[in-house]
């Protein structure tokens, strides 16, 4: 495309920014506040009026806690260690799926093969992620699960489907449409992971530290993220390096290096999980 050729990859953040801008009106058209919508019972309205939570954070909401004092419950390092575990391996597919599919199948990003499984990856994403978020209120609303009950009942499921990374190397052996397939299953189940560990802040604080603690998870995420991308891209080059000498459950060199990575995704939910049933702790769970 000619903004392409003109303005190389800078031309992605343009682009990207202008979108932004462009969303940011739709948002403020749309936005109702929640006492003003429709869409908004009473029950609702309540509780978000309310700040109560479910679990021992004092009750009525009385003013924001301390910054350092919310490092003292065991609820904020549930949060904490949650993201730091997870979030690097939605970032770790964001960015590396394409150099994956370059490294391995030789479909490069600008081929048409290329760009057809990265849209496949992001359709299953976009279509299973919020048919996942549905489920936790589900787990609320026919099973008479409590807000926290339903959430981590609900994350158990989520973390389970991310196993399904163990199995894109060896099923890439017979196409890459089995990776791509597999790839946006495991981000839907992080997106839906994702969500319900926003909604659990809520849970688990009153209103006036949300603020606070999403902050601090979102620093916990970054990260994550930085650590798995950084150690990801210095295991590929070391892998590639050693060929045949490195190896990993039959496979050798940068495809080693790629199921490494994989099977470290697809268990890290399940850690999290366990983190957070260890840490978050309720009368009724």
């Amino acid at each position: 495309p000619p903004i392409a050729q003109k303005w190389g990859w800078e031309a992605a953040f343009i682009v990207i920014g202008a979108l932004g801008f462009a969303w940011m009106g739709f948002w403020l058209f749309l936005y109702e506040k929640p006492s003003a919508s429709k869409r908004v019972n009473a029950a609702e309205l309540a509780y978000i009026a309310s700040g109560e939570t479910e679990t021992r954070t004092g009750g009525q909401d009385a003013g924001a806690p301390g910054f350092f004092r919310l490092f003292a419950r065991r609820e904020t390092w549930a949060i904490v260690l949650v993201r730091l575990a997870t979030d690097g391996g939605w970032w770790f597919f964001l960015f590396w799926t394409p150099a994956y599919l370059s490294d391995q199948f030789g479909y490069t990003s600008a081929s048409g093969m290329g760009m057809a499984l990265v849209m496949t990856i992001y359709a299953l994403v976009t279509v299973l992620s919020v048919l996942l978020c549905r489920f936790s209120r589900r787990l609320m609303e026919r099973r008479g699960k409590s807000a926290l009950e339903g959430r981590l009942s609900a994350m158990f499921a989520f973390a389970c489907l991310p196993l399904l990374a163990i199995f894109v190397q060896p099923l890439g052996l017979y196409s890459a449409l089995f990776p791509a397939v597999l790839i946006g299953v495991v981000c839907a189940a992080h997106q839906a992971w994702s969500a319900n560990t926003y909604s659990l802040v809520g849970d688990l604080f009153p209103k006036s530290a949300i603020g606070t603690l999403t902050g601090i998870a979102q620093f916990a995420g970054g990260i994550g993220c930085f650590a798995v991308n950084k150690a990801s891209g210095a295991l590929f080059t070391f892998s590639a390096e050693k060929g045949a000498d490195f190896a990993f459950c039959g496979f050798e060199g940068k495809s080693a290096g790629y199921m490494v990575v994989f099977c470290c995704c697809a268990v890290a939910y399940l850690f999290a999980w366990g983190i957070m049933k260890a840490l978050v702790r309720s009368p009724h769970c």
